[in-house]
């Protein structure tokens, strides 16, 4: 990759278009020969991009779930994927006077993910009372 992309600088800086055209064809190719390449291969040893896609949605139900319920003023969650069909969600949460609230929090999260995504999950929240004062 780097002696097309050099050449196509060299053509440029030479000011030799047709070193330029021909530099940036073969840079072209490789650039499209690997892309295809990787994905095919990948594909043909059972690996997918879907993984992060999985995470990225199980973080935006944990997000909302815990948005529609309380007030949060930070919310950090980390996910574990064991496989397509499990998970692990950690969240630290910080907020104030959910304490009483943690377990029904807690269900409503596992609940929403194991209905919008199929995957059965272990939630953990860890929730650290911020409290604010005035004068």
């Amino acid at each position: 990759m780097i002696p097309p992309a050099s050449v196509v600088g060299i053509g440029l800086a030479f000011g030799r278009f047709d070193i330029l055209f021909h530099s940036l064809g073969l840079l072209l190719v490789n650039v499209w020969g690997l892309n295809v390449g990787s994905i095919i291969v990948l594909s043909l040893w059972g690996i997918e991009p879907s993984p992060l896609e999985l995470e990225k949605k199980i973080r935006k139900i944990t997000e909302s779930t815990i948005n529609n319920a309380v007030k949060a003023d930070e919310i950090r969650s980390g996910i574990v994927l064991h496989s397509y069909e499990k998970a692990d969600v950690y969240v630290r949460l910080y907020a104030f006077g959910i304490q009483d609230h943690e377990e029904r929090l807690l269900a409503g999260i596992s609940e929403e993910i194991k209905r919008k995504t199929g995957v059965s999950n272990n939630v953990r929240v860890t929730v650290y009372p911020v409290r604010m004062f005035t004068s």
